[in-house]
């Protein structure tokens, strides 16, 4: 009753060709002229609806049932269903008592007619969407929709989503290709574990901070899953997943003490500078050449932060023989980086001995030198 049932049922519909659309309210219209006889018989009224309902139902393999869930006749064919193990989807969609009140005062402004049940004879619009909330508490329900938070269109889209999953990746894609901060918001509620403090302050609402945290929160997890499950390999994806790993290491990696550090300190401050402005960029050119001198800037500092660590331990810089390196070509100078490229990010990866990073980063470098 002004919840936006209909609305959303017959919307549903235009995208759901296959499937037949039931309303109890529909069948009580079209014997509403019963309604107007002296003999008028309420609970006889409600049986016949019922059985034209019944009979409806039987007759389809796909249906959507359109009902306020309030009623017996509704408990007892869920009931049934139930046992013959049919396939349900129960879909609330919610709607404050005092909005559901506001669209029927105005609907009937409009010429719109609602036919009453027997049980809600002398019940004012107000009691009667509160009785409809008390007899449906029982209902459990798979999804539940907000037709006060989102459009018609919106709640379609989430239903399919929910109902015709095609997978996280694909659903956080539609979520950020049309954003919206509410349904993004449930979307990483209801998806993402942990990250409470996250959750706590973005629910405090929407912002200019929260619509950009939660953005990059998304992004990241998109990032991760993607990662997880081996589905996409997008260079510019996998390029900023690299950019968020090396940043979230940034501060954990400082250490005032640490060798090098006047000369790994200053590629640090302009990666960490550029990440902060990444989030701002809306040029999606300019925001693909942060992302890559981001990417070339931190290359460096780990570089240095590995020998670094090297000179730490072993008090020297990592030695490197660099005799015969002059008598290699070109080509073999070139597969030999590449090679030295693949142990160094298996190891850092713990494939291969991290120990060994130092000495390949030094042999690397020396080619790289010696090619130049």
């Amino acid at each position: 009753m002004g919840s936006g049932k209909s609305s959303f049922c017959k919307a549903l519909l235009k995208k759901t060709s296959n499937y037949t659309y039931i309303c109890l309210d529909d069948f009580r219209k079209r014997k509403f002229e019963d309604v107007l006889t002296e003999s008028h018989n309420p609970l006889e009224f409600e049986k016949e609806v019922a059985i034209a309902t019944q009979n409806e139902i039987t007759k389809h393999n796909k249906i959507i049932y359109e009902t306020t869930g309030a009623t017996r006749f509704f408990k007892d064919i869920h009931y049934r269903l139930t046992a013959d193990q049919h396939k349900i989807f129960l879909i609330e969609i919610n709607c404050p008592e005092d909005v559901c009140l506001e669209r029927h005062y105005n609907r009937e402004k409009q010429g719109h007619f609602h036919v009453v049940p027997q049980y809600g004879k002398g019940l004012s619009p107000e009691e009667l969407i509160k009785r409809y909330s008390e007899k449906t508490k029982w209902i459990k329900p798979d999804l539940v929709l907000s037709s006060n938070t989102y459009n018609v269109d919106k709640l379609v889209d989430q239903f399919f989503r929910k109902y015709f999953p095609t997978g996280p990746i694909q659903s956080l894609k539609e979520i950020l290709d049309d954003f919206n901060y509410n349904e993004a918001l449930d979307w990483f509620k209801s998806n993402v574990k942990g990250k409470q403090f996250i959750k706590e302050m973005l629910s405090s609402g929407e912002d200019n901070f929260n619509r950009l945290k939660l953005k990059k929160a998304l992004h990241e997890y998109l990032l991760e899953i993607e990662n997880e499950t081996e589905i996409q390999d997008d260079p510019k994806l996998k390029e900023l997943e690299k950019t968020n790993e090396a940043t979230t290491q940034l501060h954990s990696k400082i250490d005032p003490s640490s060798p090098l550090r006047e000369e790994w300190s200053p590629l640090f401050k302009e990666a960490n500078f550029l990440f902060i402005e990444l989030e701002h960029e809306q040029d999606p050119e300019r925001k693909e050449q942060m992302v890559f001198k981001i990417l070339s800037l931190m290359d460096q500092v780990q570089e240095l932060w590995d020998k670094s660590d090297f000179i730490k331990e072993h008090g020297h810089a990592p030695n490197f023989n660099s005799a015969g390196i002059e008598n290699l070509s070109e080509s073999q100078k070139t597969k030999r980086i590449n090679t030295l490229r693949t142990y160094i990010s298996k190891a850092r990866k713990g494939k291969l001995k991290a120990e060994k990073i130092p000495e390949w980063e030094a042999e690397k470098l020396e080619l790289e030198r010696n090619l130049s």
